[in-house]
This record gives structure tokens, C-alpha cells and sequence, in this order.
């Protein structure tokens, strides 16, 4: 039975679990608990504060958990998946919920990149934080799609043509 906890290394103002309390927005993980089963620590850590953003209870039971199992099938397959995922804050005008004013995101992103036989391969997903529960392949994106949204390279190490497309027949 885990609890969420405030992240103590954080200095305040920092999120707290009053924060979330008769917000409606669940407490998202951004690295699920479910990926952490290896190691007592890190299960226990994925559920600081630090590591969850509101999210919208549809899409977090709905679309998220459906891309999260995703990454868990494929980590399965191929052995190892590197993951990149966070809150996207498109408007200056977001939200916020409690006291401490924790900042809810408009979308979410999160993006994977696998190694098959040497050759590196990629997919991205972004989702609206609003109630969603399709198909985790009907949020699909190229990773560069993602990386033009951030203004960011999620995979700088990677060859930019593995970013600029994906394969679904790869990922299902």
C-alpha cells in the first residue's frame, strides 16, 4: 500500500497531498509505479510528489495506462525501452489546483525509443489532459512531432531519422 508523499529535497512552495485533495485531477504518475516492481526504493520514490502532475481521471485510467502498458509489453519484447514523458503547458492561462498552486497541464507527452537488431526505432504520443480512453495507437506521433511541440531533442544521442517517423507494426 504506497502512499504519495511530498519530496522533501524540493524547497518550498513545493506540491503537497493536500494540493490534490477534492481537486478532481488524479495523481498522475509521470514513471508509473507499475515500472518500478524491480526495486523497493524506486517503487517508494514513484510516489513523491515530484514524480506526478493532475491529470484528468479519464485519460489517466484511459488513454495514459494504455500507453504505459505499451511501454511494459515492449520492455518485455525487446528487453530494454528508454522513456521520455512529462506535462506540456501550452497556454499561460493553465490552471492550478490547491493551496500551493500546482500547475495543471493542458496535454502530455511521452516518447520511446527502442533498439531491434542495431537499428534504433521511435514513437511519441500526445494527449490532451482532457477525458480520453481510445487507443493508445490513436495518439501516436513521430518523436520529432513531439521534439517541434518542447522545442527539445528527447533522444540527442539517437540518429535523427530514427525520430521522424515510426512504424506502428513495431509498437502493437
Amino acid at each position: 500500500n504506497e502512499r504519495f508523499e511530498e519530496d522533501t529535497d524540493v524547497r518550498t512552495p513545493r506540491a503537497t497531498f493536500q494540493d490534490f485533495y477534492s481537486s478532481r485531477y488524479d495523481r498522475g504518475h509521470m514513471c508509473p509505479a507499475g515500472d518500478n516492481k524491480w526495486d523497493q526504493q524506486a517503487m517508494t520514490e514513484s510516489f513523491l510528489l515530484t514524480n506526478i502532475c493532475p491529470q484528468n481521471h479519464e485519460m489517466n485510467a484511459g488513454s495514459w495506462r494504455k500507453v504505459e502498458e505499451l511501454t511494459r509489453r515492449m520492455a518485455r519484447r525487446v528487453g530494454k525501452v528508454w522513456v521520455v514523458c512529462g506535462p506540456i503547458y501550452s497556454t499561460e492561462a493553465h490552471g492550478t489546483i490547491g493551496k500551493g498552486g500546482v500547475c495543471v497541464p493542458d496535454a502530455f507527452f511521452k516518447a520511446l525509443a527502442i533498439c531491434v537488431d542495431g537499428e534504433y526505432h521511435t514513437v511519441g504520443f500526445l494527449m490532451d489532459n482532457t477525458p480520453q480512453t481510445r487507443s493508445a495507437h490513436s495518439y501516436a506521433v513521430s518523436v520529432d512531432s513531439v521534439e517541434a511541440i518542447l522545442g527539445r531533442d528527447l533522444f540527442p544521442m539517437l540518429p535523427e531519422e530514427a525520430e521522424d517517423h515510426y512504424d506502428w507494426s513495431l509498437w502493437r
